[in-house]
């Protein structure tokens, strides 16, 4: 029999009160004496604990017993294992093993460094306080010269410098005989400087940016209307969309097709990384950096 408790209401039920007991129990494995037994049982119980969910209010579960036998504290097998770790640190303050703590707090601080400043899910509210206590203390009480050490000679950085590396051999300078705007340059630079981290989807987002600030200049000087039209709601000027500006920049010939083309490829997958939350790859990015980097010439060479 195992039992379970809820991570957010704190219920406790055993998985014979479960509804889909029967459904799950016939996926139960058979054990005998081989050495990898353990390893199936461990398997076993995180399948089916990540497969129940509270009867109370639908969260997570924890693991709290085993036969009839309760674990002297639950056990989280279905969180991020950067939460295991921290409830896991947390766990061995409470019981005073503080040599352990440190091994685990510096395996805490490892997974941060390979992911800064990430997002972490904690479904229980009373971990996600604890764990914000635990990781300001196990935060401060960090060597940052050390803390430096470790980023630099981590399999994350040199990954990153390697990128960086990669990524700076394909870019060449852009050479404009028009003086661009210091907004125009300096959201353009950051686009580069932005695919040259990885940051794809942020780099995207810029090179629109530049695209819709440039037209958005020349598109003024010609006829307001061209960059402003009137709600009709309540007859208050309202700005228009990119793809408005670029088929307005079209028709006054300030892009030709082909730069109206890609113009529209840039606008497209900045609509899918921003509102549907469609990851950008390296060579979209790069594609989109060149693409702006003509757009840009064009514009600012069109009579």
């Amino acid at each position: 029999m195992l039992r379970f408790k809820c991570q957010r209401c704190k219920k406790s039920f055993s998985f014979e009160e479960y509804p889909q007991f029967y459904d799950i129990s016939k996926k139960t494995p058979l054990f005998d004496d081989k050495k990898d037994d353990h390893e199936i049982l461990v398997k076993w119980l995180k399948d089916i604990t990540s497969q129940i969910k509270c009867m109370k209010c639908g969260a997570s579960v924890y693991l709290i017993g085993i036969g009839d036998k309760l674990l002297d504290s639950e056990i989280d097998l279905t969180s991020a294992p950067i939460v295991i770790l921290i409830k896991d640190a947390i766990d061995l303050v409470e019981k005073g093993k503080y040599d352990e703590y440190r091994e685990c707090a510096e395996k805490v601080i490892s997974l941060l460094l390979d992911n800064p400043g990430q997002l972490i899910y904690i479904e229980d509210t009373d971990l996600m306080q604890a764990a914000s206590n635990a990781l300001k203390i196990i935060w401060e009480n960090v060597d940052t010269s050390d803390l430096f050490d470790e980023m630099i000679n981590s399999g994350n950085m040199v990954a990153i410098i390697g990128d960086y590396t990669d990524h700076a051999q394909q870019l060449k300078p852009t050479l404009v005989n028009v003086k661009p705007d210091a907004h125009t340059s300096a959201y353009f630079q950051n686009a580069i400087d932005s695919w040259l981290f990885g940051l794809n989807n942020a780099s995207l987002i810029l090179c629109c940016s530049v695209i819709e600030n440039l037209l958005v200049q020349r598109l003024w000087k010609i006829d307001i209307n061209l960059v402003r039209k009137v709600n009709l709601k309540d007859m208050a000027w309202k700005d228009r969309e990119l793809w408005e500006l670029i088929n307005n920049a079209t028709k006054e010939n300030i892009l030709d097709r082909k730069e109206s083309t890609k113009a529209h490829n840039i606008r497209e997958l900045r609509r899918k990384a921003v509102h549907r939350l469609e990851p950008v790859n390296s060579s979209d990015a790069y594609n989109a950096i060149m693409d702006t980097k003509e757009i840009i010439e064009k514009i600012l060479k069109a009579p």
